[in-house]
């Protein structure tokens, strides 16, 4: 496809058009990926502007730049106001509009993303699709699979992924939408059949700054789902932020929630270290299920994934054995025993409200001793460091305050931070210990039979970021060693 017929098919705002009319055969944002014929987009990042690796792009093979300014290279350039749009728009393009094709459901709030996105998959297997999961973990469909290092991908890695998805006969993909990616532009140029909104909980705020800021970037995703007059919203009831985010925005809307007037009412019957027991009652029908999961927040993500299911007309018989047979996520309360009469969860709570519920539904279960093991994260929103100290003190029998990823951070400055809350309560059953690793291996040491250990903050994650370096450590497999006595 030529360049100029590209524009015209993306319609996006083009201030300036090269004179020359070079064959677009490829795309690419990273000098890394371009090849003969491809045309770059100059985006600018957090660390790297794009405009310093247009040299390399051009002598790999690049034929035409989009950029937001003229520069001083000879290769045709594409003016635009925002490189990112414009990327977002043209991949679309280039692929033939592959979200169009495809039945795209956006998720996104500050918890329950991923968890909500696997039981869709789960549910749209049994109902006999080729469904695909874009998220945190990875973008998966079938024997494929691809990892991005943000929960949203760029624009060009999505629509790519949407188009080899939709060439292998793919129709209903999950896209786990963070706010982030909202603000990156990452879905701009979307085409989204239905949108779920989980809920909004102080985070990333060194990102937003303020909550209304981050329910902002949330309420663009239901914007873009305005663009078909068919979309559906399926909104979390319990949230207040569920009416600010969607209103006036013309869409469908339908709620769940354990509240009676969500369209969709959970009503929980038993939990138990084995599961948890709902009703869920919707358009006059009531439906049982065995949840093989924990926790009041697994029901609303079940009743998250319910709603949106029956909306695209899957049966209430089909939901139930699909969820009643999902065994969960690894990394989300992955649960282990030990043959001395403990158990072991490893979740992926990073934040004060799910550390918070995480350790709220394990106190239901009544053990001898709640043990937590968890830090915080480097470069990132400081100030709910002492508030989950201070809800650990509140919730736990005996804290290991160690490392998450301490990035850029001293990992001591850190865990003073999370020190300041739990002192808060004068609580004094904990100890500091840096080495993630050892911490871990301590809690598993001290405990007792009927204890029960949570070890939270990175989940599916095998690894630690320090300084600029990626280093192996996976919790899931230090638990595994210790029980096996490796």
């Amino acid at each position: 496809m030529r360049l100029k017929e590209l524009l015209e098919k993306s319609k996006i705002e083009v201030l300036n058009f090269p004179d020359e009319n070079p064959e677009i055969k490829n795309l690419a944002y990273n000098s890394k990926k371009v090849k003969q014929n491809t045309l770059f987009f100059a985006i600018k990042g957090t660390h790297h502007d794009g405009k310093n690796f247009i040299p390399e792009a051009v002598k790999k093979g690049a034929c035409a730049v989009v950029v937001d300014k003229k520069l001083d290279h000879k290769i045709p350039q594409v003016i635009v106001r925002d490189v990112k749009v414009a990327m977002a728009y043209i991949a679309e393009a280039f692929f033939d509009f592959p979200s169009k094709k495809l039945t795209l459901t956006g998720i996104t709030g500050t918890n329950g993303k991923t968890t909500i996105s696997f039981m869709l998959e789960e549910i749209s297997k049994k109902a006999g699709h080729l469904p695909a999961r874009f998220g945190t973990i990875s973008y998966k469909w079938g024997m494929r699979e691809i990892k991005f290092p943000n929960t949203t991908a760029e624009s060009l890695d999505i629509s790519r992924c949407l188009w080899e998805f939709e060439k292998d006969g793919g129709k209903k993909v999950f896209l786990e939408v963070s706010s982030q990616g909202l603000d990156r532009k990452c879905a701009e140029a979307l085409f989204f059949k239905a949108a779920v909104f989980t809920n909004l909980n102080p985070e990333h705020l060194d990102w937003h700054k303020t909550m209304e800021n981050y329910a902002l970037s949330k309420r663009h995703l239901f914007k873009l789902l305005s663009k078909n007059k068919d979309g559906i919203a399926i909104l979390n009831k319990n949230d207040p932020w569920s009416e600010k985010i969607i209103k006036d925005i013309p869409v469908k809307v339908k709620t769940y929630g354990t509240v009676k007037s969500a369209d969709y009412y959970g009503e929980i019957n038993s939990i138990s270290d084995l599961g948890t027991q709902f009703t869920i009652k919707f358009n006059g029908n009531e439906i049982k299920i065995s949840l093989k999961l924990i926790g009041e927040f697994n029901v609303l993500n079940a009743l998250a994934a319910f709603s949106c299911a029956s909306e695209f007309g899957i049966s209430p018989d089909v939901i139930k054995h699909a969820l009643e047979n999902f065994e969960g996520v690894t990394g989300r309360l992955t649960k282990f025993v030990s043959k001395n009469g403990f158990v072991v969860f490893v979740d992926y709570a990073h934040t004060p409200f799910a550390l918070e519920n995480v350790l709220k539904t394990l106190k239901e279960l009544n053990p001898q001793r709640l043990i937590v093991v968890f830090g915080c994260g480097g470069n990132r929103d400081r100030e709910k460091r002492p508030l989950m100290g201070k809800i650990a003190s509140e919730f736990s029998d005996f804290i290991w305050v160690t490392t998450d990823n301490p990035r850029d951070e001293e990992p001591k400055d850190i865990a003073l931070d999370i020190e300041v809350g739990i002192r808060q309560r004068e609580f004094e059953n904990y100890r500091i210990e840096l080495d993630r690793k050892k911490a871990i291996q301590n809690a598993l040491t001290m405990a007792q039979k009927g204890d029960i250990i949570l070890i939270a903050g990175k989940g599916h994650e095998d690894y630690q970021i320090i300084k600029d370096k990626k280093i192996h450590l996976s919790d899931i497999e230090i638990v595994k060693n210790f029980l096996k006595g490796g």
